[in-house]
């Protein structure tokens, strides 16, 4: 739902990042999802890191010239954050690149990956099959 008010409230940005800064379980705050934890409410404190829609058509436009594809834009300051206030990784000298591959491979426990609906055409007894199981 969260999603939905931003696109529809910012609908010329896109989300890059959606990040859980969080969890509210029954009026106590958390950084982390407890495991095993029964609750009555739960609330989420996201932060959303967009970027405009322009930049991005922009960006596409002129990288494909080149026959280069833009899949997914990375915030580099999101990333210096993280990585700068995350205790397991403060000492480690890391470049731009193992950062992004990080972020991309969920190192983030509290981010919420984005992943785009595939509908994939079903034939006639795939549909069939589908309804009755």
């Amino acid at each position: 739902d969260a999603r939905s008010q931003i696109k529809e409230n910012y609908n010329d940005n896109v989300i890059a990042h959606m990040i859980i800064d969080k969890y509210l379980v029954d009026g106590n705050s958390f950084t982390y999802l407890p495991g095993n934890i029964k609750f009555d409410n739960l609330s989420l404190e996201i932060n959303f890191v967009c970027y405009s829609k322009d930049l991005f058509n922009e960006l596409k436009k002129k990288l494909g010239n080149y026959h280069i594809e833009i899949k997914q834009i990375l915030s580099a300051s999101y990333m210096r954050e993280y990585f700068g206030n995350n205790e397991n990784e403060k000492d480690k000298k890391m470049d731009i690149f193992s950062m992004c591959q990080k972020i991309i491979d969920g190192h983030n426990n509290n981010e919420i990956l984005l992943v785009q609906k595939t509908r994939k055409n079903q034939g006639f007894f795939e549909k069939f099959f589908n309804f009755f199981s």
